[in-house]
């Protein structure tokens, strides 16, 4: 037991002296090893580095292509195009553009009304086209049922109201365009001779119906009266209607057709006046017994008096503002 006991303390005493000899000698060699010098990376310089090889490459790169064959042809190729389009003309003489400063005439009202009076009577049209076209086979006479006719455009008072207002808006349209060719109202507004227009036949209207129906009443000639009556509105609705494109020709005029839109639309109004006169003969003449002269005094006193008088109010107005 004593010999394990002495073995055991041998080997730590050799563990502890190898121990302290390793310790010793890695002291002595710190001491001695010298660090490695290294020196520090510059990142720009590398960037700079790489962009010049990169930019030399792809300038290699389009310096080759360029002159290469294929792109002498495919910058000839485009050239080429581009001289031909004619959408871009890049190698004309350029053109100088003057831009002139837009006037505005006032025009703009009465087109907005020419569009409203088109709208209207396609309305009426539209919805009361059994009225609509009983109306015009009336007054061209192409049916033999003149008198069923009648009645059915009496019983309808919508439509006749309607197309009623269509003339007043007409008629007031035309005689203003009227007045501005003739210059007979140089001094005044177009829509103050709008308004007076309107206003003049709205109550020479109003007025002849009114003394119509007095006058059958008095006479006991209702049913002449309502022919008479019914004839007169029948035409100023086929007026209305007639007048809306001349008054679209005399809105945007030129030169070269006034004149003969002028006379022809006043060779028109006459000649459905005289074609009126007539229906309103006719029409009288069948209810009761009248003499053409009596007729004749009749017309001078309920139909040309009453525009005179029109006529003389408007010019005495004129001289009264000048």
């Amino acid at each position: 037991m004593k010999f394990y006991h002495f073995l055991f303390s041998c080997l730590l005493l050799c563990f502890g002296t190898a121990a302290n000899a390793q310790t010793d000698t890695l002291q002595k060699g710190a001491g001695t090893v010298t660090p490695l010098a290294v020196s520090p990376v510059n990142i720009d310089s590398l960037k700079q580095v790489w962009d010049q090889q990169r930019n030399d490459s792809l300038q290699k790169k389009v310096t080759a292509y360029l002159n290469s064959p294929d792109s002498t042809n495919n910058t000839a190729a485009t050239m080429k195009w581009f001289k031909e389009l004619t959408i871009l003309p890049i190698y004309k003489e350029p053109v100088l553009l003057t831009m002139q400063e837009r006037r505005v005439t006032g025009d703009e009202p009465v087109f907005y009304i020419i569009i409203a009076l088109l709208f209207f009577y396609g309305l009426v049209r539209s919805v009361f086209i059994k009225y609509h076209n009983n109306l015009m086979a009336l007054f061209f006479r192409a049916t033999l049922r003149q008198q069923q006719l009648r009645d059915q455009l009496t019983q309808t008072p919508a439509p006749s109201l309607m197309l009623n207002a269509l003339f007043l808006f007409s008629a007031s349209l035309y005689t203003s365009f009227l007045a501005k060719y003739y210059q007979l109202l140089s001094n005044w507004d177009f829509w103050e001779v709008f308004l007076y227009s309107a206003g003049g036949l709205l109550v020479l209207y109003t007025g002849k119906f009114i003394v119509m129906k007095i006058i059958g009443w008095i006479l006991r000639a209702d049913k002449a009266a309502d022919a008479y009556i019914f004839v007169v509105f029948m035409i100023n609705k086929v007026l209305g209607i007639f007048l809306i494109p001349i008054i679209m020709l005399m809105a945007f005029p030129t030169d070269a057709i006034i004149h003969a839109v002028v006379v022809l639309s006043l060779a028109l109004v006459v000649g459905l006046f005289v074609y009126r006169f007539w229906l309103s003969y006719r029409a009288v003449r069948g209810e009761i017994k009248v003499n053409p002269f009596h007729f004749f005094l009749y017309l001078c006193a309920f139909e040309i008096a009453p525009l005179l008088l029109l006529f003389k109010f408007l010019t005495t107005i004129v001289e009264r503002n000048n």
